[in-house]
């Protein structure tokens, strides 16, 4: 089993949709346009990363990190 962490890209969205879905699967999919519009707004914000984890090549979990400060460095949030 090979496991991989990265950055998520565009491309990946379709998949981070899927891993989405799974946490409320009674919920109505987001429409393309909409997913489209977060994603770009996401992708322009300093700081935050969106991580995919993949296993053997297919999604398996995700994370949205954001940098706001580091008390070892000195820096307020």
């Amino acid at each position: 089993m090979k496991i991989t962490v990265r950055s998520a890209s565009e491309d990946d969205l379709s998949a981070l949709l899927a891993l989405y879905s799974e946490l409320n699967p009674d919920d109505a999919p987001l429409p393309q346009a909409s997913a489209d519009a977060i994603w770009t707004a996401i992708s322009k914000q300093q700081g935050r990363t969106i991580l995919i984890a993949e296993v053997d090549g297919s999604a398996a979990g995700t994370a949205d990190c954001m940098r706001s400060g580091c008390l070892l460095a000195g820096e307020g949030t």
